[in-house]
């Protein structure tokens, strides 16, 4: 994360997904590796000038959205 797309709140943003990802890793471990390599490719994509900070703020939100729902339909400790 070294060139000006990334702003103080798109590494936040970034930060927190990690953790959120973390967090349904136990009930739902595929789901979270899908989750972490589809955010792993859009560090990549934003690291090497396929999205501008538009489009990075557009694919976190999404993946955001996708975590949501991941986290939903994890299956509930008894």
């Amino acid at each position: 994360m070294t060139n000006r797309v990334w702003t103080t709140q798109h590494i936040d943003h970034r930060r927190r997904l990690h953790a959120r990802i973390d967090t349904i890793a136990g009930p739902s471990p595929a789901a979270a590796a899908r989750l972490r390599l589809a955010l792993y490719t859009v560090t990549h994509e934003a690291d090497t000038g396929v999205l501008d900070a538009e489009l990075l703020t557009l694919a976190l939100d999404e993946l955001d959205a996708a975590l949501t729902a991941a986290a939903r339909a994890a299956p509930r400790a008894a």
